[in-house]
């Protein structure tokens, strides 16, 4: 039965972080065609010395810890157009549902 609670955590683990990488690949999408422009480049990563311009794994990752931050509901993100803004508020919202049903899947787990 332990086994059971420990695969049922660890299979839902791995979806948020499919869901994260889906997420990140489509933050990635929304920026990656106005990384030209400078209001692109989000505030939070170049306080941090992220290099936007930088290769795509870089970019990448900055976007994938941009939608774990989303599950946190934290805001210190800085959108830089209103695409992204608007992909922001989606994706915090799903963020929202989605993280209410990861614990109460893991709580229902345990509580067998």
């Amino acid at each position: 039965e332990a086994f059971f609670i420990v695969f049922n955590i660890v299979k839902i683990v791995i979806v948020v972080i499919w869901l994260n990488h889906v997420i990140a690949c489509c933050w990635f999408a929304t920026v990656s065609p106005n990384l030209s422009e400078p209001s692109s480049v989000p505030a939070s990563a170049s306080e941090l010395g992220s290099d936007l311009h930088g290769d795509d794994l870089n970019v990448y990752l900055t976007m994938f810890h941009r939608s774990l931050v989303n599950w946190s509901g934290d805001m210190d993100l800085f959108q830089g157009s209103t695409s992204e803004r608007v992909f922001t508020v989606v994706s915090m919202l799903f963020a929202f549902v989605a993280s209410a049903s990861v614990v109460s899947s893991i709580t229902s787990s345990m509580t067998r």
